[in-house]
């Protein structure tokens, strides 16, 4: 549960920021939003093992699910998906089903796939279950056309599959299969559809991801950006930040855009200063310590969504909660199986009997 109490503190160094001043029912809500996550984060942690793991698996199998409908025409999203004009794409837009963002689409899947797949290697579930929501998930993942999903599921694979290998001799049979299945997708689906792969490798129509200024959609150019006009604020404004407004402001002086920097170290830096930085590092480094203090199979998973929600926070941001509410049940549900909170009367009234 103290996993997530710098959160508290980075929610409310927004009411104290420039932003309070500039706008503030955006620093409320942002103030509101961080502090919704810290609370969701102590709230699982009072769940039993096996509610925890009836909330990832329920979770897990609706992120992939929930796309079903609107893959078939049966629902609409009432936005539209990425936009693929720019790799001759016109009458075609990316997966987003019922999350309406495609930065929020992706990361969803990513943190679907990884429970179902700890699960899997766990035997929490069967093969006939875990087999149709791993193809189903893995065509939507791939076809939001958003890489940010795909290097969250495969980054937060590794520490999964080296785990169940180290654990198990008959891991490598379901590594096979997984491996088989992904493979026979990939040929499929993924190599035979030139504008996904195109996406993949940041080849648009008119330009390619070769230079500082586009690699990675922009992400290094935007970071320099960010550095630049945080480097040129005063000592008050790089303690507390400039918040968020006048960060997109500085960022439409700086390079001649109002956008993000899409990277949550610099965006927190930027919007909530040193102190705001501190308080975030400070969170991370307990999920880290963490971790590596607890050797129950649930272990395994918290690693595996620590690395997924650290890949979003390098790429994206930090707040999404469709992501954190997996990563907050993750760390819940890496308590130890036998863990248990007897009532004293009862605890002395065992020892008695053990002494008689």
């Amino acid at each position: 549960m103290l996993y997530f109490a710098p959160l508290a503190g980075l929610a409310l160094l927004n009411l104290v920021s420039f932003e309070i001043f500039i706008n503030p029912m955006n620093a409320f809500v942002t103030c509101f939003t961080v502090l919704m996550l810290a609370l969701v984060g102590a709230y699982v942690h009072r769940l039993n093992r096996r509610q925890l793991e009836n909330a990832l698996l329920f979770f897990a199998s609706f992120g992939i699910l929930s796309f079903v409908p609107y893959e078939l025409g049966l629902l609409t999203s009432l936005t539209d998906g990425y936009n693929l004009s720019g790799y001759g794409v016109i009458d075609e837009k990316g997966i987003i089903g019922p999350f309406q963002k495609v930065h929020s689409a992706s990361p969803v899947l990513a943190c679907s796939l990884l429970v179902l797949v700890a699960f899997y290697f766990q035997r929490r579930i069967r093969a006939i279950y875990f087999l149709p929501l791993l193809f189903l998930g893995m065509y939507f993942l791939f076809f939001t056309y958003v890489r940010t999903g795909l290097v969250m599921f495969s980054l937060g694979l590794i520490p999964l599959v080296l785990h169940s290998l180290r654990e198990s001799s008959k891991a490598w049979v379901k590594l096979f299969v997984v491996t088989l299945l992904a493979s026979a997708m990939l040929s499929s689906f993924v190599f035979s559809n030139e504008a996904l792969v195109k996406r993949i490798k940041g080849e648009r129509l008119y330009y390619a991801e070769d230079s500082i200024e586009t690699y990675g959609s922009g992400r290094l150019y935007y970071s320099g950006a960010t550095l630049d006009y945080f480097c040129r604020a005063n000592a008050l404004e790089q303690l507390f930040g400039i918040g968020e407004t006048e960060g997109l402001n500085r960022m439409q002086d700086t390079i001649g855009r109002r956008i993000f920097p899409h990277n949550g170290f610099l965006f927190v830096l930027s919007a909530n200063g040193v102190i705001g930085l501190c308080f975030f590092l400070v969170f991370l480094y307990r999920l880290y310590i963490g971790q590596k203090r607890v050797a129950s199979d649930g272990a395994a998973l918290a690693r595996s969504m620590l690395v997924a929600y650290l890949t979003l926070v390098l790429l994206q941001s930090y707040e999404l909660l469709y992501a954190f509410l997996f990563l907050a049940l993750a760390y819940a549900y890496m308590k130890p199986r036998c863990a248990r909170v007897e009532r004293p009367g009862v605890s002395k009234a065992l020892s008695d009997r053990r002494k008689v």
